[in-house]
């Protein structure tokens, strides 16, 4: 019986240990769910940016091509 209290235990001391590590792991998990929200935030304003520069260089060079035509 002696032996059983004394596996039991350290079973529970093994559950304690993974608690305390799966804790840790959904911290860390929730900081990285911020940070990427946080990424796609910059990556959407990038693409943004990306966009209408591509916008104005295509119009100039419709414009160049309007007015060499002329």
């Amino acid at each position: 019986m002696e032996q059983q209290d004394e596996h039991l235990d350290a079973m529970m001391d093994t559950v304690r240990n993974l608690h305390g590590i799966a804790g840790t792991m959904n911290t860390e998990l929730d900081d990285q769910a911020i940070l990427l929200d946080d990424m796609d935030d910059l990556v959407d304003r990038t693409q943004s940016k990306l966009t209408a520069a591509r916008n104005t260089v295509n119009k100039f060079l419709r414009d160049q091509n309007s007015s060499s035509l002329r």
